[in-house]
């Protein structure tokens, strides 16, 4: 067991069921491709981290998808929010005993090795790490002792989630440091005009 872990939050890749608003502008069967294309960047970006790695599902555990047993965890998210699931992985991370835990997000098309290793890095000495996305998210969460403040009293699907998170971390005093800003799949016409959207496998 090493002392960092990498957590994933994946979404079943079920039709009707991810990028709700990205489905408005494709239909469902589009974005559900779209997704897929996410999961499987965020598998290759992710396979040869020198970290645990743990995957929490949506809906159901996946036992033969991208991610192989041998090198993930799985897990099924579990609260009646966001921010509980969140809550809920990581107080199970630090009760198994790991020192620093980084979550990733999989909606972030732009997020390489390098914002995760950095992640990492960042959490060897300041206490939170945060990857804010165009939406007015955040597209990485790291900690390196578990602070459940920062998951409550935030519009999980509004525009403040990363600023409102800023303002706990500075009113309780806790250190932080930031990760570049990256942009989120929400808006298909910025996706396509990047140019860096990941090819199919």
């Amino acid at each position: 067991m090493s002392s960092n872990l990498l957590i994933m939050f994946v979404r079943n890749s079920i039709s009707s069921k991810v990028k709700d608003r990205l489905a408005g502008e494709i239909g469902h069967d589009s974005a559900l491709d779209i997704y897929i294309r996410m999961i499987e960047h965020l598998q290759r970006t992710t396979f040869d981290l020198p970290f645990d790695k743990a995957v929490y599902y949506s809906d159901f555990i996946e036992t033969s998808d991208i991610f192989d047993s041998a090198h993930y965890d799985k897990y099924l998210q579990s609260g009646e929010n966001r921010g509980e699931r969140m809550h809920n992985a990581f107080s199970h991370a630090f009760a198994a005993g790991y020192k620093r835990v980084v979550m990733v997000c999989s909606d972030c098309f732009e997020i390489g090795r390098s914002e995760i290793i950095d992640a990492f890095e960042a959490l060897r000495d300041t206490d939170t790490v945060l990857g804010p996305s165009t939406d007015g998210n955040y597209y990485l969460i790291g900690m390196r002792k578990f602070l459940p403040l920062l998951f409550v009293n935030k519009v999980w699907d509004g525009e403040n989630v990363f600023l409102d998170t800023i303002l706990d971390l500075k009113n309780h005093q806790i250190s932080f440091r930031l990760l570049d800003t990256l942009q989120d799949l929400e808006a298909f016409e910025k996706v396509k005009r990047s140019g860096r959207f990941p090819k199919k496998n």
